[in-house]
């Protein structure tokens, strides 16, 4: 049996606030039904930067599915902003989620502190590494 979130989809679904988690639930295309409808059952899992939640039609039980893709955050950014740094992985395009804090902002980079597997550390990313919670 499929888990029903990987931990980065986790990551990425309690970022987005209760109420626009209920939207999303509640907007979702059914093809089978041809109408809006809601999911349940549902899981989740992140491709690329990307949440992409698969679950059950309410009304006919078909398969419907919903992706969120990653919203980059404004140039904009200030001391204290939470947000999602898309750590990259060694060896490969592979990126992981990570909840930071934007510490300081310069010219070409962005000073996080981020928690990452339990150890507090404190990076410069660029810019388009990091994406905006809720």
């Amino acid at each position: 049996m499929q888990p029903p979130f990987t931990p980065a989809a986790h990551i990425l679904w309690d970022a987005i606030p209760a109420l626009f988690r209920e939207r999303i639930l509640h907007h979702v295309w059914c093809s089978h039904c041809g109408d809006m409808t809601t999911m349940t059952d549902f899981t989740g899992e992140v491709h690329g930067k990307s949440l992409v939640l698969r679950g059950t039609c309410v009304t006919c039980r078909g398969k419907v599915a919903r992706v969120l893709e990653g919203a980059p955050v404004s140039e904009t950014l200030q001391p204290g902003d939470k947000v999602i740094w898309w750590k990259r992985i060694p060896g490969g395009d592979y990126v992981y989620p990570v909840h930071a804090t934007v510490l300081a902002i310069t010219a070409k980079r962005v000073k996080i502190e981020a928690d990452d597997d339990g150890k507090i550390v404190m990076r410069y990313v660029p810019l388009e590494s990091l994406q905006g919670q809720g």
